[in-house]
């Protein structure tokens, strides 16, 4: 596990790491990290050790990625991430529009619990923490309760 950045140069290091940008964006004083454009996930990492506190759109084909902290609090416009079994997705609900995507096609157990927590996770989008519980009941009740976490 990476620590959390604790200086600018800490963060502007892992920006260029784990992240691409193209939009122009702010390092805040508190650390977190402020964008209009979209933050493309492009390293084998499991977290991103920066906080977003704004950005249009999230992206991750990357199937290594298990810890989405890094996202924002406040809505934000879309997310785009590879499904996987032990994901929590509740943070995904502050995106306007969600796209999951199947870690792979051929384990019919994997599809189906994707499509179950996809079908779900599009009726809460854009509903944020106002939405989270009944989505983690939906979530759990599916049999996807490790998808069920904030």
């Amino acid at each position: 596990m990476v620590d959390q950045a604790k200086t600018p140069e800490d963060v502007k290091q892992y920006l260029r790491t784990y992240c691409l940008i193209i939009d122009p964006f702010t390092i805040n004083a508190d650390l977190t990290v402020s964008t209009n454009g979209t933050v493309w996930h492009k390293f084998k990492s499991r977290q991103i050790p920066i906080k977003f506190k704004r950005l249009r759109a999230f992206v991750s084909d990357r199937k290594e990625l298990r810890d989405l902290s890094c996202l924002p609090d406040e809505p934000f416009g879309r997310i785009s991430i590879t499904y996987y079994k032990n994901l929590a997705l509740l943070r995904c609900l502050n995106a306007k529009e969600i796209d999951l995507k199947p870690i792979s096609w051929g384990d019919q157990n994997m599809w189906a619990r994707y499509r179950s927590a996809n079908r779900i996770m599009e009726k809460y989008q854009g509903q944020g923490q106002a939405g989270a519980i009944a989505c983690a009941a939906e979530l759990a009740q599916a049999g996807l309760k490790e998808n069920a976490r904030w």
